[in-house]
């Protein structure tokens, strides 16, 4: 899910999902959204592009490795069945070509999907 809310790729499910939305380097607020919808299962995609921690490497720690940290820790703590984490195509190095993304400096949040 894009961080606008579109559901384009979780079509097959997107009427099981409830889009919430927070900072993930808030950790009170990733576990009050697992504990609040009873989440059993989190497929964690969230992540600070390179764009964004080249910029800021300070931010890029604190939602790539913080943010991760928080949803993983309410996720022992809620009693979550399973989590599923990806690595980005960032981690191959720089997109060349028709198929790059444009860079961006900003964001502001990060959203979460879930299902029960």
């Amino acid at each position: 899910m894009s961080r606008r809310g579109d559901t384009a790729l979780l079509a097959d499910i997107a009427q099981q999902c409830v889009h919430v939305s927070a900072h993930m380097y808030d950790a009170k607020a990733v576990e009050d959204i697992v504990a609040g919808n009873r989440i059993a299962h989190i497929a964690h995609l969230g992540a600070a592009l390179p764009s964004v921690s080249e910029v800021d490497p300070a931010q890029g720690v604190r939602l790539n490795v913080g943010g991760t940290a928080n949803v993983l820790e309410a996720a022992r703590r809620c009693g979550v069945k399973r989590v599923v984490t990806a690595s980005s195509k960032a981690a191959y190095g720089p997109a060349r070509g028709t198929h790059a993304a444009p860079h961006s400096t900003t964001t502001t949040r990060h959203t979460a999907s879930c299902w029960r």
